[in-house]
């Protein structure tokens, strides 16, 4: 055998072979890039298609539905309208904040008497009527610190074992470089329960109450340590969300400060190493020329206008793709990473890895016609044309309202010579703020100049905004006539404070003695949040109901951004209903134009 195998290789296969080989000799130390490209070129960068994550998700989801109704059949579940509505509401506002977006969390009452609470299959909690109607629980808090510690304890427990290959040896925190990283999984439960709007001392009396269940004296005293790291947890929360809003507003630069303080102190969150690699790619998004015959959701979510010359920023594409693979270094079915990676991919010009990226994202959320969307669209630019067109069809049809889904659709249209489809999709998008250009320049050919002209009233409709009861830039002490202080105490840092009020669900942020950003996270029934109510369902074909500016989507939940005269309202999306607002009043940003060209219009390229 060894002699006919040799026999094969003989002649010009064997000069071929020797002369690859020492040609990657030669060259691999004195060039990198190039023995990447060799490696793809052989197949050994190729991304592995076979699909294992997703179907690893898939056999975990059957295996957690199995035993699920195994137990219900031993014992019974308790139906509760009321209280499973309440329970579904918590694991809804604590998915986003653990390591798997894709699974959508439950939270079931087993029925028996004994006082338990477990985590099954790291998808399930599992509350008995024991514990439930015992008196055990008293509120909605100590509900979601329970999910939040068995959560944390699943699978922050394992990051935390392997916290020494995830951070680098040097490492240290920005503030002070002797600080070090939060490695303990019930503080980052206790994160996730300040992250999700739920009061602070629910955590301390999950802990109490579940070491009194499990007999567990170390983990009952634990409440004290909880409360010695409260400040800790709530600057991490505060720079979490200020971050979040910056990315979703497109201030990079104070995404980017924002979220590299908090990640230097909870390294393990797989969300913020998200947003940090997204507020990356944004930011090199904004040194990319304008094109409208570039699909847009490679520069997702909103067209950026240049105002000045930029050189093309590689540095921060790289940091983007070196962020989202730490998180899914931390969670490899990380929907909006595993997204992510496939526009990184794109870019560089493997389409085939790419769409493998995409197809992953879209498989775990193929509810989501934004993950479609993009699946559709690198589909079509592999020339699988029909399949393509018709998956982004079926998206806009399901989200109609979001101005990118529509964009791009535009310029497929534009591109397959559809140009009175294209037209009547750019003339309806110039009405929204952050979408005029398309009539002031960027598209002639494609949106006749007399669609400008409008009447200053319809200007000035347009323009109007809807009040709040909280106006952005107000200052400390008109806040506090009209809502009062809160019960806890302001937390402080670095020129900003932040007054949290658990009780009616509001978060805010003042830089110095002004209010700057909002978040409202429960239900209001006198008062207005600039015309949207949580808990009511968004449906932007009822009568004066505004679109959305662009749309985020960050795994099963979605951020409506809308500009408005005084800044930004982002707000998210669950079920189809408003579950969050949130306010910001940051300026403008000074690099690019969401509306209007300061210089010179933008030319089509040839």
């Amino acid at each position: 055998m060894s002699f006919n195998f040799c026999r094969k290789w003989t002649g010009r296969k064997i000069i071929l072979a020797l002369t690859f080989l020492v040609g990657v000799i030669l060259f691999s130390d004195r060039n990198p890039a190039l023995q990447a490209e060799t490696l793809l070129a052989a197949g050994e960068g190729t991304i592995d298609d076979t699909g294992e994550i997703v179907h690893d998700i898939r056999s975990k989801k059957s295996q957690n539905e199995e035993s699920l109704n195994n137990l219900a059949l031993k014992y019974g579940l308790v139906q509760n309208r009321s209280v499973n509505a309440s329970l579904k509401n918590i694991s809804l506002r604590l998915s986003p904040y653990f390591d798997h977006p894709e699974f959508r969390l439950r939270v079931v009452i087993l029925d028996r008497d004994k006082v338990m609470a477990y985590l099954l299959n790291s998808q399930t909690l599992v509350l008995t009527r024991g514990m439930v109607y015992s008196g055990l629980l008293e509120n909605t808090d100590q509900v979601a610190g329970v999910l939040s510690y068995l959560l944390a304890e699943k699978l922050f427990g394992r990051l935390a074992e392997e916290g020494k290959e995830i951070l680098s040896p040097t490492e240290t925190g920005i503030d002070n470089p002797h600080k070090k990283p939060v490695m303990k999984p019930i503080l980052y439960a206790a994160l996730a329960m300040v992250q999700a709007g739920y009061h602070y001392q629910g955590i301390i009396d999950a802990v109490t109450l579940l070491g009194k269940a499990r007999k567990d004296p170390v983990l009952q005293s634990m409440g004290g340590y909880l409360l010695s790291k409260k400040r800790k947890i709530l600057r991490g929360a505060a720079f979490y969300f200020e971050g979040q809003t910056a990315v979703l507003v497109h201030h990079n630069m104070t995404a980017i400060y924002d979220l590299s303080r908090f990640l230097s102190t909870f390294p393990l969150s797989v969300g913020g190493h998200f947003l940090l690699g997204q507020a990356y790619y944004q930011s090199f998004a904004e040194t990319r020329p304008y094109s409208f015959q570039r699909f847009l959701f490679l520069d997702d979510p909103v067209p950026i206008l240049r105002t000045q010359e930029t050189p093309l920023d590689i540095g921060a594409l790289d940091a983007a793709e070196s962020e989202w693979d730490l998180a899914l270094k931390l969670s490899p079915a990380y929907i909006p990473a595993l997204n992510g990676k496939g526009r990184i991919f794109l870019l560089k010009g493997d389409e085939k890895g790419s769409r493998s990226y995409f197809r992953k994202a879209y498989d775990l959320a193929g509810n989501s016609p934004w993950y479609r969307a993009d699946y559709a669209l690198a589909l079509i630019m592999a020339n699988h044309v029909t399949r393509g067109e018709r998956m982004l069809r079926k998206s806009l049809k399901e989200a109609d309202w979001d101005p990118r889904l529509e964009y791009d659709l535009a310029v497929w249209d534009v591109t397959r010579g559809k140009r009175p489809a294209a037209q009547k999709i750019f003339h309806s998008l110039s009405r929204l703020p952050g979408w005029r250009f398309l009539i002031r320049g960027t598209h002639p050919e494609i949106v006749s100049g007399e669609q400008e002209r409008e009447t200053g009233r319809s200007r000035a409709r347009r323009r109007a905004d809807k009040p709040f009861f909280l106006n952005p830039g107000e200052t400390m002490e008109n806040v506090q006539k009209k809502i009062g202080l809160p019960k806890s105490p302001p937390v402080e840092m670095y020129g900003r404070t932040i007054w949290f009020y658990s009780g009616k669900g509001i978060r805010l942020v003042f830089h110095g003695k002004y209010l700057y950003y909002a978040i409202f996270e429960k239900k209001w029934d006198n008062r207005d949040i600039g015309g949207f109510y949580i808990g009511k369902k968004y449906d932007p074909q009822e009568p004066g109901i505004v679109k959305p500016s662009w749309v985020v989507p960050f795994g099963r939940s979605t951020y409506l951004v809308f500009k408005k005269s005084f800044g930004y309202v982002a707000v998210t999306e669950k079920n189809d209903r408003i579950s969050r607002v949130l306010v910001s009043v940051l300026p403008p940003n000074a690099t690019v134009s969401q509306d209007s060209i300061k210089s010179e219009p933008v030319s089509s390229p040839k």
